[in-house]
């Protein structure tokens, strides 16, 4: 039968390809670098969408645990200001931590 090599995918999903002559063992190394780029993107884009659900949901979860505010004053007392500085916090350290993840997982 043919040449195979095995490819897998983030999710760990396995699945055999023929290989298709010399370029396919150069193809398979680029595979590697594109999928911890790909898994970088992923990390990236999860990112900010968590800094933009934290950014809302944090500044009233912290009024309602600690300053002790019903749910409705809380929300009441939100503002864009306090949404964006919230949202810049959230965003950089998410940027640190999210595409590093996905990049280390994609190696494990």
């Amino acid at each position: 039968v043919g040449d195979f090599f095995v490819s897998g995918t983030a999710h760990g999903v396995l699945a055999e390809r023929p290989a298709t002559g010399r370029g396919s063992r150069v193809a398979m190394g680029d595979g590697v670098g594109a999928k911890v780029l790909g898994a970088m993107s992923a990390g990236l884009v999860a990112s900010v969408v968590s800094a933009m659900l934290a950014a809302f949901t944090e500044p009233i979860m912290n009024r309602v645990l600690v300053k002790r505010m019903s749910i409705k004053d809380a929300v009441a007392e939100m503002s864009p200001a306090i949404v964006l500085g919230f949202f810049t916090t959230t965003m950089s350290t998410n940027l640190l931590k999210f595409p590093l993840f996905e990049a280390v997982s994609m190696f494990l």
